[in-house]
């Protein structure tokens, strides 16, 4: 299995626009298989936290331990940062339960995610850049 995953190399804002620019780039679909949320899914999709893992990092034994608090208590990432944990935390909360597995239209999910994401931007003191108009 690669390294343990080293999210403290991110700062809050730098974690977050790598995040945010993802999903937007796979228009807010999530990284499902089944229906079980994944790191890495289906189509090149990712999840938020995703993002931030390294190809060199990613190991596919990362998407059975879960949530970020169960890749924490198996040793598979370090994140020190209070602040950026709790961040990650709400990335992944945002991408895996604003969204869903039905076959409601990509402006429905744009909507609720880009709300998610003005949300935590205030709440964490972070810059909110609008998605460019295309």
């Amino acid at each position: 299995m690669p390294g343990i995953i080293n999210f403290d190399r991110y700062s809050k804002q730098e974690a977050f626009d790598i995040a945010v620019e993802g999903i937007r780039g796979q228009e807010y679909q999530p990284s499902v298989v089944g229906y079980t949320c994944r790191y890495r899914g289906d189509n090149g999709r990712k999840c938020a936290l995703g993002f931030l893992i390294t190809d060199e990092e990613y190991d596919p034994a990362l998407d059975k331990a879960g949530s970020l608090s169960g890749l924490l208590s198996e040793n598979l990432c370090t994140v020190n940062n209070t602040e950026l944990k709790s961040l990650l935390v709400q990335l992944q909360y945002v991408h895996d339960n604003l969204g869903g597995l039905d076959d409601r239209s990509t402006e429905w999910y744009k909507d609720r995610f880009e709300k998610g994401f003005q949300r935590l931007a205030k709440e964490f003191d972070l810059v909110y850049t609008p998605p460019k108009e295309s």
